[in-house]
């Protein structure tokens, strides 16, 4: 995606936006003009664009993207890839606020067996690029996890959401990991930032089983490095059917429940991730006065 050329002021109060809501995210000119975007085309005010009008604009109808229109028609290939719809449903019980319902799509690739294979994936929904996701190669997999069952990894399949337009809302992925059989044998949870990075995994050696873990980033500003998550993600045959997963501030007390459903689909729903990611700050925004920063 082209970036628009914007002050010293304005980059400032952008990358401000995107570290008040999202502490452990980066920033870049790509990022800065995707929020900016996104912000413009939400019609929202968070952040001063009033000068940046017809600039936006511009790219706006460049880009394919319609004022108050959430998705980004792309054709769809005619084979090559599976594809998600998701409905994440994030439920805070401390303090006690209504939950909400986030939807996305999420494509499934197979990861190359070496390293020398690895190379940007193109998919209908957007590009898997090799910046997003921690592990490339089955090969590299290996090398992180010596250990059985994942030393014994024949295939590794990756469940996760594409960067589109520049743009990438990853706050999490799922890997499928196979031993030979035609079924995955473990998987590997990866979190993330609203802004594409990947940050932390969480492995488990058995499908249908569970993960107890520090977080190990700060993905809002109600969160810790020390907190801690529990999850599990249900496999039914070869295809992910839902994830849970808890923090807990305080032990066996959580403050947050994340239920996630995958629905195989041919026709992913497909909203862009600039739109997920400013829908997503202005839910931190609106509980910055109720809910405590860690």
């Amino acid at each position: 995606m082209a970036t628009i050329p914007l002050s010293a002021n304005t980059a400032s109060a952008l990358d401000a936006y995107v570290k008040r809501n999202f502490p452990a995210a980066d920033t870049s000119d790509e990022i800065r003009t995707g929020v900016a975007l996104a912000l413009w085309a939400e019609g929202r005010q968070d952040v001063d664009l009033s000068a940046y009008d017809t600039q936006l604009s511009a790219l706006a109808g460049q880009l394919g993207l319609a004022r108050g229109q959430q998705a980004v028609a792309r054709a769809m290939p005619p084979a090559g890839f599976r594809y998600y719809d998701i409905e994440a449903i994030h439920d805070r019980s401390i303090p006690d606020l209504d939950p909400f319902k986030g939807r996305m799509s999420m494509v499934r690739v197979t990861l190359p067996q070496t390293d020398a294979e690895v190379r940007d994936i193109y998919t209908g929904i957007g590009t898997v690029g090799t910046r997003d996701y921690l592990y490339r190669s089955v090969a590299e997999f290996k090398r992180t996890y010596q250990g059985l069952p994942y030393s014994a990894t024949t295939r590794m399949d990756l469940i996760t959401p594409a960067r589109e337009l520049g743009m990438r809302f990853g706050a999490i992925s799922a890997y499928l990991g196979y031993t030979g059989a035609s079924t995955p044998s473990f998987y590997v949870l990866e979190a993330g930032t609203a802004t594409g990075e990947p940050k932390v995994p969480f492995a488990c050696a058995t499908i249908n089983g569970g993960v107890v873990a520090y977080s190990g980033y700060q993905p809002t500003p109600f969160a810790k490095k020390d907190h801690v998550y529990r999850g599990n993600l249900t496999v039914v045959g070869d295809n992910p059917a839902q994830l849970w997963l808890t923090a807990e501030a305080t032990a066996h007390a959580p403050y947050i429940t994340l239920s996630v459903t995958f629905t195989e689909t041919a026709t992913p729903r497909n909203i862009w991730p600039g739109f997920l990611i400013v829908r997503a700050a202005s839910i931190v925004l609106e509980r910055l006065h109720v809910v405590p920063l860690a």
